[in-house]
């Protein structure tokens, strides 16, 4: 008899909180914000940005945001984790005026089921036609998984993570966000970070979401726009996800392609494409590419050492994947002769799914980048036994979809044990 009350108290509760939402609500405007770390004023001012336009009938905006202690002091210099509906400041000041939804203390944002309990309750309880998920923080790629200062993933937790380097890892991404996402997958998701745009990523995440945008290059710490991408929805709330997708591509690169003095770029990808062309066209190639001698794959090593890897940073293993290809085509290596056609086919694919993208630096004004160009997407490919060792732990790069569904891992294995 007790837990009547408390069933009825639920059920109003979840009706009071649907009841916020018009049901022709068009857009969910989600910001998973991990400000836990070194980039909490522009979470702040990223916040200040959406503010400048805020909910509407036609889009919802809601943003869970954790702060720390010692690097913004504004707002009441809180540092807990709070789950904001955005609202409109009229005042255009640097306050936060939005509705406070929910204050969870302090939660771990490197957690998956922090992420899926985010977007769980908003699905529930804020009803929406469509979905864009920003994923916001400092961005890594893809494993190895156990390293100190070597972890790489998205998010950092400086207060409640295992330790300031533990992150979001790919795999723990798609688990987050599968059982929220069975009845409709995410429209957009866009990684706000550094270096989230790879194979291995959209593989982990083609099941959950259509499209994903982001950088396969080192990005400003400003990341997007946001009152360009609200201004845009705004106006066009009936916009389709790859219509807001290439905004999201030519946002960014209107922002910064004057001022950002190193190279990077934009993309978008479509994954429904990625799942339905380009893994089956890669798989193949990478049978191909498993059955070649010693001395081809040799030849194969110096292909992959031209190409380009990502500029102004240390992770030399990521390889822009069209790039490497052409190139291996190009080669005129006698053991990939016989599957010429099937990299023609991957890249035809490659083509397809990379439905928009901008560089910004790549041989435009830049000296130092004529001869390297960044395609919108990369994967991981080390070069030497030093560089796979870190992705061969029990928990590591094995463990991903590409190398449960492909042969890429043998391969990596092989190359780099020449």
């Amino acid at each position: 008899m007790k837990k009547v009350p408390y069933l009825l108290i639920s059920i109003f509760s979840l009706l009071i909180g649907c009841a916020q939402v018009p049901a022709g609500t068009e857009w969910n405007f989600l910001v998973y914000m991990a400000a836990d770390n070194n980039l909490e004023r522009f979470a702040i001012q990223d916040i200040n940005e959406l503010e400048l336009i805020g909910s509407s009938s036609q889009i919802n905006i809601l943003v869970l945001v954790d702060r720390i202690p010692e690097y913004d002091s504004s707002n009441g210099d809180w540092t807990s984790t709070r789950l904001y509906r955005v609202t409109k400041d009229a005042k255009r000041s640097n306050e936060i005026v939005s509705t406070l939804l929910h204050d969870y203390g302090e939660l771990d944002m490197t957690d998956p089921k922090t992420l899926a309990d985010f977007v769980d309750y908003c699905n529930e309880n804020y009803p929406a036609k469509k979905t864009v998920l920003t994923l916001w923080d400092h961005g890594t790629g893809v494993y190895p998984r156990a390293a100190i200062r070597d972890i790489r993933g998205i998010g950092q937790d400086y207060t409640t993570g295992v330790s300031m380097w533990d992150m979001l890892l790919t795999d723990e991404l798609a688990d987050a966000l599968t059982p929220v996402t069975r009845e409709k997958k995410i429209d957009l998701i866009n990684m706000d970070a550094c270096f989230m745009q790879m194979l291995e990523v959209g593989w982990e995440l083609a099941d959950v979401a259509h499209i994903m945008t982001g950088s396969q290059a080192l990005t400003p710490a400003a990341g997007n726009d946001y009152t360009a991408l609200l201004t845009y929805l705004q106006r066009n709330p009936q916009s389709t996800g790859e219509e807001l997708a290439r905004f999201v591509v030519n946002s960014f690169y209107s922002i910064y392609y004057q001022s950002w003095p190193f190279a990077t770029n934009y993309g978008a990808l479509s994954l429904d494409l990625l799942q339905e062309e380009v893994i089956p066209a890669f798989s193949t190639v990478v049978e191909g590419l498993l059955s070649l001698s010693p001395e081809d794959l040799q030849l194969v090593l110096e292909v992959r050492n031209r190409s380009t890897s990502e500029p102004d940073t240390d992770l030399s293993e990521y390889v822009d994947m069209v790039d490497f290809f052409t190139k291996l085509r190009d080669a005129n290596i006698p053991g990939v002769d016989p599957f010429i056609a099937s990299l023609d086919e991957l890249l035809a694919a490659l083509d397809r799914s990379i439905l928009d993208h901008r560089e910004i630096g790549f041989g435009e004004s830049s000296t130092s980048y004529q001869d390297i160009h960044l395609s919108g997407l990369s994967m991981n490919m080390p070069a030497s036994a030093h560089g796979f060792r870190k992705y061969s732990s029990d928990q590591g790069y094995g463990l991903l979809r590409i190398a449960q569904e492909s042969g890429w891992y043998d391969f990596l294995r092989k190359l780099s044990s020449l």
